[in-house]
Parts: C-alpha cells; sequence; structure tokens
C-alpha cells in the first residue's frame, strides 16, 4: 500500500543535492506528496515540481515566520496559484509567536485573509500553530465552517475536540513517534481515524527510529506504525484511513486498483 504525505517541504535546501534521486526512489511508493509553500517565492518552483513529477501536488500560502512577505500583491498571487488544478490547498498559513510575537497582530490578519481566500476559493487550509493556540482558534471560529487540517498537531485532547468539532482534520507526524509526546499521544487515542493525516514536514522533525536524519516523505510509515500501535489497529488500516482522508479532504485523484494494492 503507498503512502501519502500531507505536508512536505522537498524545496528546501536541506533536499538540493539528491532532489531528483529521491523522487524517482519515491515514485515507487508513494501516492501523492503535497508540497507546502511558505512564502510567495515558492509558488512558481512548486508549479515546475508538480509539472515534473506526476504523484507532487502543491498548497501555498504566506507562513507565519515569512510574515513580512505578506502584501496586497502576495495575497494576489494566492489566488493566482488556485486556480492551477494540482494546488490542492492554500497553505502553510497560520500563527507563530516563537521567534516573532511582536508580529503576532500583522499574522493574525494575513491568517484572517488566506482564510477568505481559501473559502472563496472552496480549498481546504494547511494550518501551522506554535505558541498561539488561543488566538489560532479564536480567529478559527470566525470562519466557520472550515476545511482543512491542523499541521503537526501538539497540543492535547482538549484542543483536539476543540478541532474537530470545527471540522478540521489532524495531521500528525514523527513527534508521535518521540519519548516526551506525552499529551499528543493522548490525541492519537482520541481523535477519530477517519480524521487523522499523515504527514512528515520533511525535512524536519523525522521520526523514531530515523530521528536526528533527514526526513523524507516515505518515513510517514513509523508515525502509522505508532498510531496504529496507540489505537490497537495494523499499520495497513491507518493508512488507508489516512489515505482515504487525504483524498476527502484535498479532492486528490483515487489510485489505480493496481498501485493501490501495491
Amino acid at each position: 500500500m503507498r503512502l501519502i504525505d500531507s505536508h512536505a517541504h522537498l524545496l528546501s535546501g536541506q533536499f538540493d543535492a539528491d532532489r531528483t534521486e529521491l523522487l524517482q526512489e519515491l515514485a515507487s511508493n508513494m501516492e501523492a506528496i503535497i508540497e507546502c509553500a511558505s512564502a510567495p517565492e515558492d509558488f512558481a518552483k512548486i508549479e515546475a515540481l508538480m509539472r515534473e513529477w506526476i504523484f507532487i501536488y502543491g498548497a501555498v500560502g504566506v507562513h507565519p515566520e515569512e510574515i513580512s512577505a505578506w502584501n496586497e500583491d502576495a495575497a494576489c498571487q494566492v489566488e493566482k496559484y488556485l486556480h492551477i488544478p494540482k494546488v490542492l490547498a492554500v497553505g502553510e498559513i497560520g500563527l507563530d509567536y516563537h521567534w516573532q510575537p511582536q508580529t503576532a497582530k500583522k499574522q493574525q490578519e494575513a491568517l484572517d485573509a488566506q482564510l477568505s481566500i481559501a473559502s472563496a476559493a472552496g480549498k481546504p487550509v494547511i494550518l501551522h500553530n506554535r505558541e498561539a493556540t488561543a488566538d489560532l482558534y479564536s480567529l478559527l471560529e470566525a470562519h466557520r465552517p472550515l476545511r482543512g487540517v491542523v499541521h503537526c498537531f501538539a497540543d492535547g485532547p482538549e484542543i483536539a475536540e476543540r478541532a474537530l468539532d470545527m471540522g478540521l482534520y489532524l495531521g500528525f507526524g514523527g513527534i508521535v513517534t518521540f519519548k516526551n509526546a506525552g499529551i499528543i499521544t493522548e490525541s492519537v487515542k482520541y481523535v477519530p481515524l477517519d480524521r487523522i493525516l499523515l504527514e512528515t514536514d520533511c525535512p524536519y522533525l523525522a521520526p523514531v527510529p530515523q530521528r536526528g536524519k533527514r526526513n523524507r516523505p516515505d518515513y510517514t510509515i513509523y508515525t502509522a506504525q505508532k498510531i496504529a500501535q496507540e489505537k490497537g489497529l495494523s499499520t495497513k488500516q491507518v493508512i488507508a484511513a489516512a489515505n482515504a482522508n487525504a483524498r476527502k479532504l484535498f479532492g486528490l485523484p483515487e489510485p489505480e486498483k493496481d498501485a493501490e494494492n501495491q
């Protein structure tokens, strides 16, 4: 069974030396990879990557750490690229108060605008949250109903319940395999299987037993194994459900039968 990585950054400089070779290798075991933008400068690069590789799809948006790139032109660029069929979502967008808390207001304004763009285009959103939970969910409330995923979910069941109530999916990656996963593991147990997505955030956050190495899309298998262990399911059940969820949320095509059964 092939895998879907619902959140990757293959355009990272960490892949510059062997990106083509890696993608050639991944073509045999990945059903789809969603490459997420951080800033407008990524958009054309994502378009080129999608044209070259049939299993690569994209999301466009301005990440809160790139908030200096947010302006009227950036908003127009997001709207423009959403017309490309393989651009499936607005992302990666959200709030991050860890590095630049002084930009909180501008981050909120950018997120509010990009949520509106996504809604108008009928596209889901890929949400980033770091040390901004209260403000993020307060802002999301104003945009209900929502379609999207809270990427790299790292909160407990109480926040998971709030996200689920809004209609969001939760993306789980390598951190669920860490020894200090704590409340994240409790959320894995709590969240229904039909609301879970698998992701890597590669090249970051490689799962155990690859922790410390450069992460890559096919390492989603380790996250699937951990979720299966916590839920008392088979790894195949988790992958099948997460893949179905990704297809439903993002509108990914159904796989060919022979490929699906590999």
